[in-house]
């Protein structure tokens, strides 16, 4: 006769993957500020820190969109594990950009 012996350990494993990806669902309400004038005039540093192509005639709606993309990103990467994408997210882009 065949025993059934349920592995607990994968059940709390898979229990609280659900849990922290309901967590990071929260991440996604908040206020994106971003210091356009600082990236603007520190452009080659900015450029250069996150291997972007900005430049003087590149507008707020692109720079806009790259932080969008960038903080959903890394809300995907962390989908299920327990990183504040918020905190992780304002000191990545410390003086350039922060979610409230």
């Amino acid at each position: 006769m065949a025993t059934f012996s349920p592995n607990i350990d994968g059940l709390n494993e898979l229990s609280a993957m659900f849990d922290n990806m309901l967590n990071q669902s929260n991440s996604f309400e908040g206020e994106l500020i971003i210091n356009i004038e600082n990236i603007k005039d520190n452009i080659d540093s900015f450029n250069n820190d996150f291997d972007t192509c900005f430049n003087e005639n590149t507008s707020k709606d692109e720079i806009q969109e790259y932080f969008q993309e960038e903080y959903i990103s890394l809300i995907q990467e962390h989908l299920t594990d327990t990183v504040d994408c918020k905190t992780y997210f304002n000191n990545i882009y410390t003086n350039y950009a922060h979610i409230k």
